[in-house]
């Protein structure tokens, strides 16, 4: 069987007449007999269709008596024919500008038709505009977006994700996951975009919280195990086209790491981007054949003259720089070196006389030396504006050295936005200014693990572990990496430590929790991973996390609590109904619980559909068929999974059990045997080896004695 299965639903939502409100009004005029405007319009407010109230301005007396109605009908010289889309989602077609005498001449009998028709061929018309993989909208509808008219600044993201195995199978499985995951927690609008790509609408949404949303995908996707999340965000009008500026930011973003991300808007106006190429000539003509020097840059804070904001530059620099010129708010200096000039003197003297030097406003004064480190002469330029950012940390009217701080600051800018070759980049350079700075080390190895660089990362967190033992950031950060390298025990008592260690107050989430408490699972330490779990439960956001739940629901199985098991893993399936691995565990908590046997082995096999490749779902699949005595099925699923799987401790024994009651005690006890010899099997599982051990030596003896 092929997998993921092809999307066959036509049922239609108020969202497709948003989306394909264009196609959907061509058929309806292109349906009725006589020319007339068309216009969809629900019966709630609605921020992208308007509301029957306000297309036909009605009271809302009449607006409840139109919801009861289910026939088309007439009012104002209006045909008003209501479309029932679901169990609960109603809109109705605004039909104007139609000949009102030949309106008045259409029988009920033939609007009843039309009604039927209408719905009939919207959901065709739908077929068209949907990708039959994913039942997302599909490429033609993408390019639909410039023909909505809508004023709402809206935001459009290109997502790019990568699958790591070479099998097709194992690929085809992975992108329906992800897409199915997207469809979960993704409040947008959901194009697929073919070769893995995929684009959100966010409509009536800025920038800035897209982009948040955009953090919140990539950290769902990355603890799923996609090694490759590329975001290019735009934002503005639907007819400014931002689908395409989207499309660029990636282009961009593909080249910022695995996890690269590009806010189009950053292309365009860049906080660190050099002066008009006028006034960059006229500096470099200054600085040209100097061996040493320093620029300052004074960015003012209200408008003044070109003339002015240099006269007054002079001032505040006491008369040692020289001014070359002024643009956009800020005031470029030139500061050449000389027996009686000090870089570090001049920044005292300003910050000490912050509050009597400055006649006019100014926001801050950012000033780079040269040579530094080994940047071009250009270069300074972009330090000074780097070391202005810094300036908004201070207060007001600050004056800010480039320096190894700055750097950091610029970094996380980068990081921030996206650009982590860029961020990693600034964070070395600062360290080679303050060399072990435990900032800027725990910060490069956070960018190391965005570049799936997990050994250079650690290399970067145990460096600030040696000054600080009980870092809480650099503790999960280096048990994140020992985890992704297969170091998961010095993972688990690195993270176990982070846990002992997290600051009061701090906000700490999944990023802990969720591999601490994968790990307790993974070893079989159960009542511990509970305990991790319970406490990830109690901080703010963690209702909305299924993995909570499902780990939850997993360790409750475990240790045999079934009621909170079925409670949790059902949890889970209210945040993500997708979720395989909690549908296999409820499954099997059914038949356990005895609450019902065909619909446990539904749920399991629902679970091996959604996920074939994961052994854990093939695992309960048998146990479920030995619980009800189907030993034949029990023996196909649970080999299906040793060839997913071949050491799967757990399926070894529920075979093992299986030779036992089948009379092949040899075959069992040898498969035992291997089983004991394995160093990752958990002391949970090495009791029930040697009871089976225990009980083939008990019968073998019975047998001799005979």
């Amino acid at each position: 069987m092929l997998h993921p299965l092809l999307y066959d639903n036509d049922v239609l939502a108020i969202t497709d007449f948003f989306i394909l409100q264009v196609p959907f009004a061509h058929v309806v005029e292109a349906t009725l007999p006589i020319p007339a405007s068309v216009t969809f319009a629900t019966f709630q407010n609605n921020e992208q269709l308007p509301c029957i109230k306000d297309v036909l301005s009605l009271t809302s007396m009449q607006i409840e008596e139109l919801q009861d109605v289910t026939v088309p009908t007439r009012m104002h010289d209006v045909l008003v024919v209501p479309l029932t889309l679901g169990v609960t989602e109603k809109l109705c077609v605004v039909i104007r500008d139609a000949d009102p005498a030949l309106l008045a001449k259409m029988s009920g009998r033939w609007l009843s038709e039309l009604q039927v028709l209408l719905l009939q061929q919207l959901k065709t018309v739908r077929k068209i505009y949907i990708d039959p993989e994913t039942g997302m909208y599909n490429k033609r509808a993408l390019w639909l977006l410039k023909d909505l008219h809508h004023d709402a600044v809206s935001s459009f993201l290109f997502i790019h994700t990568g699958m790591s195995s070479r099998a097709a199978s194992i690929n085809m499985i992975r992108y329906q996951q992800v897409t199915d995951l997207l469809q979960a927690v993704v409040p947008g609008y959901l194009f697929s975009c073919g070769l893995q790509a995929f684009g959100v609408l966010f409509f009536n949404t800025a920038a800035d919280k897209a982009g948040l949303a955009c953090r919140l995908l990539q950290k769902h996707l990355k603890r799923d195990g996609v090694r490759k999340v590329q975001v290019g965000i735009a934002s503005g009008c639907l007819q400014e086209d931002i689908v395409e500026t989207a499309w660029n930011g990636l282009l961009v973003a593909e080249k910022r790491g695995p996890f690269g991300v590009c806010d189009a808007r950053s292309l365009v106006d860049h906080p660190f981007s050099l002066p008009s190429e006028l006034l960059l000539k006229k500096i470099q003509r200054r600085w040209r054949g100097c061996l040493r020097f320093a620029v300052a840059v004074i960015a003012w804070d209200g408008p003044a003259s070109d003339t002015i904001m240099e006269q007054e530059s002079m001032k505040i620099l006491q008369g040692k720089g020289e001014c070359i010129g002024s643009e956009q708010g800020r005031t470029y200096v030139f500061l050449p070196y000389n027996n009686s000039f000090s870089l570090v003197a001049t920044i005292e003297h300003l910050d000490n006389n912050r509050d009597t030097v400055y006649a006019l406003p100014v926001r801050g004064i950012g000033t780079a030396e040269w040579p530094t480190l080994g940047y071009s002469k250009t270069q300074t330029l972009v330090n000074c504006s780097k070391a202005l950012m810094h300036c908004s940390f201070l207060e007001s009217g600050s004056a800010v050295d480039f320096d190894h701080l700055t750097l950091n600051i610029s970094g996380d800018y980068y990081f921030d936005d996206g650009d982590y070759q860029a961020a990693g980049k600034e964070y070395r350079d600062g360290l080679q200014l303050l060399p072990g700075d435990i900032n800027l080390l725990n910060s490069l190895g956070v960018t190391m693990v965005e570049f799936n660089q997990y050994s250079r990362a650690a290399d970067c967190f145990k460096a600030v572990l040696q000054e600080h033992e009980d870092n809480h950031m650099a503790l999960v950060n280096l048990g994140l990496a020992q985890q992704a390298v297969g170091a998961e025990k010095d993972a688990m008592v690195t993270l176990e430590k982070a846990r002992q260690v997290i600051p009061v107050g701090e906000a700490v989430g999944g990023e802990l929790f969720l591999p601490l408490g994968r790990l307790y699972t993974a070893f079989g330490f159960t009542q511990q991973a509970i305990d991790v779990l319970l406490q990830w439960s109690s901080r703010p956001g963690s209702e909305k996390e299924f993995l909570l739940y499902r780990l939850l629901g997993k360790n409750y199985f475990t240790k045999g609590d079934y009621t909170k098991a079925i409670a949790a893993c059902q949890r889970a399936l209210q945040i993500y109904p997708q979720d395989s691995v909690s549908l296999s565990l409820l499954g099997a908590l059914y038949v356990i619980e005895k609450q019902g046997d065909e619909i446990g082995l539904r749920l399991c096999k629902q679970a091996v559909d959604l996920d074939p490749a994961n052994p854990d779902n093939l695992y309960r699949l048998a146990f479920v068929y030995l619980q009800t005595a189907r030993w034949g099925d029990a023996r196909e699923a649970a080999n299906l999974c040793l060839r997913r799987l071949h050491n799967h401790v757990d399926c070894g024994l529920l075979v093992a059990g299986l030779d036992l009651k089948q009379g092949r005690s040899i075959q069992a006890e040898r498969r035992l045997k291997r089983l004991q010899k394995k160093g990752s099997i958990t002391a949970r599982q090495e009791v029930r080896i040697a009871r089976h051990l225990k009980k083939i030596t008990a019968c073998t003896m019975s047998g001799d004695d005979q």
